[in-house]
């Protein structure tokens, strides 16, 4: 069994399905279970049969980190340690998510995992010491350095060029930062090559896509993918501008290129160019762009209707709609997997798309489900005269609101 800490990540989702599809036995964690409190994670490993614990959880707020150093340390450092240390004591293996922040971006080619470490912000401070905390506490370690990681199930830079692009008609980009661009399906299917390899290479090393570029290459690719994929219809400026031009608190890598040799010849992958697997990003985020939009629109215009079914005294209309608004962003959501649901259940709906869901949301969604199937299958008949009345017919109404709004929180529909 594979524990994926940190599941709920724009990573961690990405792995997540990556180990479903292929065949491997997983578990979840996010902030569920605090990888600060040692006792904790030894609770949740007791009994489980754990071969890996793969580490996708940390802090990543770059520029918040500069006035937050020990709490970013606190997760970045001693969290890794933690999990080390668990690992060590039920006999697993671990796995562990790093950074080219590690490295102070002054070479010219590009990094190899036996590079010293020299950070220059506090993230990559932070990242570092957990490196060797980790090391340090279970021998039987992977540690994966990436960079400039983008995927679907998050804020990254993508979506942020994409919703820039749309609302404005000219923006800058720093020119004067090279690296690669890292596609989280890619990274994924590398980890799960790592994980289910007969005999696994220990160490330290580094995985993005092929290739070289900068931040303002990668804008410029964005805004052609986006207009050949109906995302953008303007022609929104790109200007390229100097790093001191666009002044940040933490100070960025100049050069973060990392060579991918050792991990190519230790698992034997393949590793797409970063361009390729931009247009990948596109087809695969993309291809059911018509659908996401047609799906948000119309959970709006029930939202719209609930409200009015309840001014009106329709009481059971307002059940019918607010299902149905919740129902649709949730498989919005789900068509970024490719793989839209058939069933009115909720609670499994927001199992499958991902999102993380108190127990208050959960009971909130089967309860709305419950009430949907009884009375539009009238199941319960009585539900229609004894049930349904304004003050349910009320909370159906603000939960619904309430989730529908955390659900478009979700980037995806920040571009549509």
């Amino acid at each position: 069994m594979i524990w994926l800490i940190g599941n709920r990540g724009m990573l961690g989702t990405e792995l997540s399905n990556a180990l479903a599809a292929a065949g491997l036995e997983s578990v979840g964690t996010d902030r569920d279970v605090d990888i600060l409190e040692s006792a904790a994670l030894a609770a949740f490993a007791s009994g489980k049969k754990i071969e890996w614990i793969v580490n996708c959880a940390a802090y990543t707020a770059v520029e918040k980190a500069e006035a937050e150093e020990p709490l970013a340390e606190r997760l970045n450092a001693q969290g890794p340690e933690n999990i080390a240390s668990c690992a060590k004591a039920i006999g697993a293996k671990v796995l562990h998510i790093s950074t080219d922040y590690v490295f102070d971006g002054t070479l010219t080619r590009p990094y190899l995992e036996s590079d010293p470490m020299a950070p220059n912000s506090a993230y990559g401070r932070t990242k570092a010491e957990g490196e060797k905390r980790l090391a340090a506490a279970c021998p039987e370690h992977v540690i994966v350095r990436t960079a400039w990681l983008y995927g679907k199930h998050g804020p990254n830079f993508v979506y942020t060029m994409l919703k820039l692009m749309k609302t404005k008609d000219r923006i800058g980009v720093v020119f004067d930062q090279k690296g690669t661009p890292t596609y989280t399906a890619d990274l994924a299917a590398a980890i799960v090559a790592i994980l289910r390899a007969p005999k696994p290479v220990y160490g330290t090393f580094h995985f993005t896509n092929l290739g070289e570029t900068n931040w303002h290459e990668f804008a410029l690719e964005i805004r052609k993918l986006g207009k050949e994929y109906g995302l953008l219809t303007g022609d929104c400026a790109v200007d390229a501008l100097t790093t001191e031009q666009y002044p940040t608190k933490a100070k960025r890598p100049a050069y973060s290129v990392l060579s991918k040799e050792r991990i190519e010849r230790s698992y034997g992958l393949e590793i797409p160019d970063w361009k390729s697997s931009l247009r990948d990003f596109f087809k695969d985020a993309f291809v059911f762009s018509e659908d996401i939009k047609i799906l948000s629109g119309l959970a709006a215009y029930d939202l719209d209707t609930a409200q009015a079914m309840l001014s009106a005294g329709r009481y059971l209309y307002v059940v019918y709609t607010c299902e149905q608004a919740v129902e649709k962003n949730l498989k919005a959501l789900l068509c970024l997997y490719g793989r839209p649901a058939h069933h009115h259940n909720l609670a499994r709906l927001a199992a499958e798309s991902g999102i993380s869901i108190s127990e208050e949301e959960l009971s909130f969604l089967n309860s709305l489900s419950n009430y949907y199937l009884k009375t539009r299958y009238q199941v319960d008949v009585r539900i229609l005269t004894e049930e349904t009345q304004r003050p349910q017919a009320e909370v159906f109404l603000k939960g619904s609101t309430t989730l529908c709004e955390k659900l478009r929180r979700h980037p995806i529909f920040s571009i549509f």
